[in-house]
């Protein structure tokens, strides 16, 4: 039986035993479940590479556990969204996923507490409190003319028609 070794532990194992990346490099079942785990807990191992090529998912599938393989889909979920939010409470910080996000606010899908996706506060009701940015911005609108949606809370400029609003 063929035997390749390994290019993180440098021992040899039957090639059935054995995972090859996109680079042609070979990886033992162990290192490349380790190289998928430290990703997991490192963004900056993130995704997974060899020698700047990324290792796909499906080659590790089989050295993964199931628990193993939802984790790092979720961290790639995570690791992939561009604004995100965590769950407010310092004692939880779970990742909040889109799917999770009606509106303006994240519900936690581990304690299941609301936060607030512009401000990364504790839900609330109406603008974020002492929201700097906002206050400029509602500032500029008053002084424009800008009418906010009362259901929204979009600003809306009238530059023809009727003075009738329509929520978005």
């Amino acid at each position: 039986m063929p035997k390749k070794s390994c290019q993180i532990c440098f021992d040899t194992f039957p090639a059935t035993s054995t995972v090859s990346a996109p680079c042609g490099h070979i990886y033992c079942q162990s290192c490349m479940k380790e190289v998928f785990l430290n990703a997991c807990v490192d963004e900056m191992l993130f995704p997974p590479r060899c020698c700047k090529k990324e290792i796909p998912l499906y080659t590790a599938e089989k050295v993964l556990s199931g628990e193993e393989l939802l984790e790092f889909r979720s961290k790639s979920n995570e690791y992939s969204s561009k604004d995100r939010t965590y769950c407010c409470k310092p004692t939880c910080s779970e990742f909040i996923p889109s799917d999770r996000i009606h509106g303006d606010v994240g519900i936690c899908p581990k304690c299941f507490t609301g936060t607030c996706v512009m401000c990364k506060k504790e839900r609330h009701l109406g603008d974020c409190p002492k929201d700097k940015s906002l206050d400029l911005t509602l500032d500029l609108a008053a002084r424009s003319g800008w009418q906010r949606c009362r259901s929204c809370h979009a600003l809306v400029e009238i530059s023809s028609g009727c003075h009738h609003m329509t929520c978005r």
